[in-house]
């Protein structure tokens, strides 16, 4: 009986091993082959009697171009000798092409990057005299170039026209005035008329005047004055009285108005004499006198 036990332990024991090794036998740990170049993890797979095949390549951001994303089955399941593991391998980055956003609007701009994965980098701000404000100048890398999704592309955004405070003048020399005009940025048109509200040489008046925002290199208008205007004295002798003062009134002279004695009835109520005399260059507002005959 005892032997008899015995066979049969046996023989269930045998079975059991010969099963195992039909359907289990041979089989042997996937290795972990992530991160791994496809040659690498080649060598790693033939080490211990497997395959490898190449599933699918992506584009990635994290995983370096060449290297293996993902594996298939993972690492630690049991395959039987020869079989493969399939991989899915990395392309690296993915390259876009850059758009043109030279014109557009700077709000527009980073919403067109956006679009392809691109962002904007450094913004500088410069005048420009053609382009309106907050558009876009300038860009780098240039539209065309292709770069990594993600790059950052810099970008020049127009200040628009540069505007300049005219400078207070009034009362300068020429030259003092001139500098000042052209150290601001601006051009100048110099004239000149008489007035008494400046000293002959410097500037009585000025267009636009100072504080006005302008563009630069506009033309500021410098007027300098020639000194009080003069007037040539007439002459008013033998006119009537009041004919001689309201003429030289309205030239402007203040009349001073004495009485002459004269034994000649045709001088009386006219002038016989005056002061300045005729021809004689005066200024307006002068006091000029005349001696009508009585």
């Amino acid at each position: 009986f005892l032997l008899i036990t015995l066979s049969l332990l046996f023989l269930v024991v045998g079975s059991y091993y010969i099963l195992q090794n039909v359907l289990f036998g041979g089989k042997v740990a996937v290795p972990p082959i992530k991160g791994k170049t496809f040659s690498e993890a080649q060598s790693i797979l033939t080490k211990v009697e497997l395959g490898i095949e190449v599933d699918r390549r992506e584009f990635s951001e994290d995983i370096p171009k060449d290297t293996i994303i993902s594996q298939d089955p993972e690492s630690g399941f049991k395959l039987k000798k020869d079989e493969k593991v399939k991989v899915v391998i990395s392309k690296g980055i993915e390259l876009v092409e850059v758009p043109k956003i030279i014109g557009e609007l700077e709000i527009n701009a980073g919403t067109i990057l956006g679009e392809i994965g691109l962002k904007i980098g450094e913004v500088k701000r410069e005048f420009s005299e053609n382009v309106q404000e907050d558009t876009v100048l300038n860009q780098t890398p240039k539209a065309g170039t292709k770069v990594e999704r993600g790059a950052l592309i810099n970008i020049v955004i127009s200040k628009g026209v540069q505007l300049v405070l005219v400078p207070d003048v009034i009362n300068k020399t020429t030259s003092e005035a001139t500098s000042i005009v052209s150290n601001a940025g601006l051009k100048y048109k110099i004239t000149e008329e008489f007035s008494d509200a400046a000293d002959t040489g410097h500037v009585v008046r000025q267009s636009p005047i100072s504080g006005t925002e302008v563009k630069k290199d506009t033309v500021v208008e410098i007027v300098i004055s020639k000194g009080e205007a003069t007037i040539t004295m007439p002459d008013v002798t033998g006119k009537d009285a009041d004919d001689a003062e309201a003429q030289l009134t309205q030239l402007g002279f203040i009349v001073e108005v004495k009485d002459l004695e004269t034994n000649d009835p045709e001088e009386f109520g006219k002038v016989v004499t005056q002061n300045p005399i005729p021809e004689t260059s005066i200024k307006r507002g002068s006091v000029v006198t005349i001696w009508v005959g009585k």
